[in-house]
């Protein structure tokens, strides 16, 4: 959703944040993120990667009026921002 996801692997849980976006159109967004978080797990990236592959796709998705659309420059953007906040560890 647009506060972020929560994750838990061999190290932990976690939490990844969502960016704050200009929201256009919010359909389809949960499409892209899913679509994000399949094609970074099936390219091989650790779940902590995908979590934040998935949300910004999910993110980039709700900038444009075409549902489901993801933009590659504003997902290129997205990811670039969310490496300045890396997912924190989930309280016990």
């Amino acid at each position: 959703g647009r506060h972020g996801v929560a994750g838990a692997d061999a190290d932990g849980s976690f939490w990844q944040a969502a960016p704050r976006v200009q929201q256009v159109n919010p359909i389809g967004a949960g499409d892209s993120f899913a679509a994000g978080l399949a094609v970074a797990l099936e390219r091989g990236d650790p779940l902590r990667e995908a979590a934040r592959v998935a949300v910004a796709s999910g993110a980039a998705s709700v900038t444009t009026a075409l549902a489901g659309h993801v933009d590659p420059a504003t997902l290129t953007a997205l990811l670039t921002a969310l490496l300045a906040e890396p997912a924190v560890e989930a309280a016990p």
